[in-house]
């Protein structure tokens, strides 16, 4: 939020970086709808898909045709994650 201000007062857009972060990128859905000036969020896309990106988030977060992403209305940001994505990929710590 103190970046995204700064940038405001000197007439700058802020983009949040998010890429291939999809709790960051649900973050940055809703710093997007109520900062004036991000107008704009990095989405990731992976080729070939990575399930990490497209089936992490429980209802997924995807744009619509038009590059639009519809803030959720769920508490928190909005989402859950989906433990069988979380438990495929989790590492044992060392």
């Amino acid at each position: 939020m103190k970046i995204t201000e700064m940038a405001y007062r000197r007439g700058l857009l802020c983009i949040p970086h998010c890429w291939n972060a999809m709790v960051g990128v649900a973050a940055a859905v809703h710093l997007a709808a109520v900062l004036p000036n991000m107008p704009y969020i990095e989405y990731p896309l992976a080729f070939p898909d990575s399930p990490s990106i497209s089936d992490l988030l429980v209802p997924s977060l995807k744009p619509d045709s038009n590059g639009r992403i519809e803030v959720p209305k769920r508490p928190g940001l909005g989402f859950t994650l989906n433990e069988d994505v979380v438990k495929r990929h989790r590492v044992a710590p060392n």
